[in-house]
């Protein structure tokens, strides 16, 4: 052979050499890329906010398109669950901009093949707000979600899976109408129909005692910890004695709180901390917790500022300053000020059940048992939790954009803060149960005419309606006094039921008329 020849044989090994390793290296990143977990990511932080992961898409999720025909499958499923207002999953006060495939606080990730989707933070944080019933909705990020009511879309991903309709060619041929499934893509999804169905019933049967009506949150509200206990650490149900459901809080302007007491009862001091497991009752694991975008939106929240009330842009009003005077003297000891960027000696320490007087089952619900096993959540991890601990009462929080943030105390039994600023109703508890019923039965015209009774006398409404977005400026809060709109029926909130109560939290109820419209043009201003 000639130098020539041998020179050619060489050159043709060469270039088969260095094909198969580009074959090779195209195969394993495509097999990477078709086994690992993408997430769909935003240059945009804050539509990373709206719509990245946090990791609970990937082994929670459902897949993308089984959960976007999900609604037309089981329309019967939405009408029991949602509020009649939408053939969609707005119908459980979710928020869908124009031009989106799915809500507000629905991630994607690819994984498999296929495209999964699971909730983010901004689910419980985002909402939307009117200045009047004619205007169109306003977003607000970081607001707690007031028109959602979680339990009840989780109540339907269930129902719909347990329905005779679930099946793989029924759930196929409604994916078939909006889409078109690849050959490889239509193989996945007929594996994943059977399994996200036995799936979403085994979660369904574990959360089954929650289902019940004293457990029920309703809008705005959410039960913590009683989820946790039965998904996460699998206890059995007798550990589910106490209904302990909150409002969504609002998580703007996180940085004022480091090593503040946080969540509702103070239980834990560290941002970080409370960041995880916020993750994980969102459906993380810890092996699919997305630590480096849960950060990523963690910093951003840290001087995330809480809106303004839209009333303000016509022009502050009469009384603002003597309102700071009176917040001085009568708040600002436990929740701070701005102009001391909310920092103070009880600010973020909690204050003693025993002096406040709310509502004890958010407290009670959160037992030493669970303390104890929560400490052991990814106790293999860098981020097991340290600081979590029972408290024995509810933290002074700062109440910046507190306009924003009704209804009031802890588990939301308060319409706004002209009825925080009244006394709760008279009567014993027998006596305050029977006059709901009583409003009960007569309607939702009694209902209506009982929040605008109550506030002319000087007493916190017994029966209201949540779920409102228009807002209530004379009164700081949502209109809470009428049933529903159009289609759109809002939630009745009933405060003589277990974990609903709206006494205590006395402050304030002994200033005058005057007094009191002064404070409430003040907390406006927060």
């Amino acid at each position: 052979m000639s130098p020539v020849e041998r020179a050619l044989r060489r050159g043709r090994r060469n270039r088969r050499l260095a094909l198969s390793f580009v074959l090779l290296v195209g195969g394993v990143l495509l097999a990477t890329r078709f086994l690992l977990a993408v997430p769909d990511d935003h240059s945009d932080v804050v539509e990373d906010f709206k719509y990245g992961s946090i990791g609970a898409d990937v082994d929670t999720g459902v897949p993308y398109w089984i959960w976007r025909v999900m609604p037309a499958l089981c329309s019967a499923q939405l009408d029991a669950r949602g509020d009649g207002s939408s053939r969609w999953y707005e119908a459980f006060g979710f928020i869908t901009e124009p031009g989106r495939d799915r809500p507000i606080g629905f991630s994607k990730r690819r994984r498999l093949g296929i495209e999964l989707v699971g909730l983010n933070c901004a689910v419980c944080h985002t909402a939307t707000v009117r200045r009047a019933p004619e205007d169109p909705p306003q977003l607000v990020l970081g607001m707690p979600a007031n028109q959602l009511d979680l339990l009840a879309y989780f109540e339907f991903l269930f129902d719909c899976a347990d329905d005779p309709a679930f099946t793989t060619a029924n759930v196929l041929a409604h994916v078939d109408a909006v889409t078109d499934l690849g050959p490889v893509e239509r193989q996945i999804y007929k594996i994943a129909v059977p399994r996200v169905r036995e799936g979403l019933l085994a979660r369904g049967g574990r959360l089954e005692p929650l289902r019940a009506e004293r457990f029920r949150s309703g809008k705005g509200r959410v039960d913590t910890f009683n989820p946790y206990k039965a998904l996460v650490l699998n206890f059995p149900e007798t550990e589910l004695a106490v209904p302990g459901a909150v409002d969504f809080p609002s998580i703007w302007n996180q940085r004022v709180r480091a090593d503040m007491q946080l969540h509702w009862d103070g239980n834990n001091r560290s941002l970080f901390e409370r960041n995880i497991s916020a993750a994980i009752g969102a459906g993380v694991t810890p092996h699919s917790i997305d630590m480096p975008r849960i950060e990523r939106i963690a910093a951003w929240l840290q001087d995330f500022p809480p809106p303004r009330h839209p009333s303000l842009a016509d022009g502050a009003s009469a009384g603002v300053a003597e309102g700071r005077q009176l917040y001085a003297r009568h708040c600002e000891a436990c929740h701070g000020s701005p102009e001391h960027n909310w920092q103070g000696e009880r600010v973020g320490t909690v204050e003693p059940l025993a002096d406040i007087g709310t509502d004890p089952g958010r407290l009670l619900s959160y037992t030493v048992d669970f303390v104890a096993n929560q400490w052991m959540i990814g106790a293999d991890r860098p981020w097991r939790f340290h600081h979590f601990r029972r408290t024995d009462g509810y933290a002074n929080m700062p109440l910046d954009g507190l306009w924003a943030r009704a209804p009031y105390l802890h588990n939301g039994s308060v319409p706004s803060l002209r009825d925080l600023l009244a006394r709760p109703p008279a009567g014993s508890e027998s006596d305050l149960r029977a006059r709901a019923e009583e409003q009960r039965r007569a309607g939702d015209a009694a209902i209506e005419a009982g929040v605008r009774e109550a506030r002319a006398r000087g007493e916190r409404p017994l029966l209201f309606f949540r779920g409102d977005d228009v807002l209530d400026p004379a009164n700081v809060g949502f209109v809470v006094d009428r049933a529903g709109e159009g289609a759109r029926r809002h939630a009745l909130y009933d405060t003589t039921t277990e974990g609903r109560h709206n006494g205590g939290h006395l402050y304030g109820t002994s200033l005058s008329d005057v007094e009191k419209e002064q404070l409430l043009a003040y907390l406006k201003t927060l």
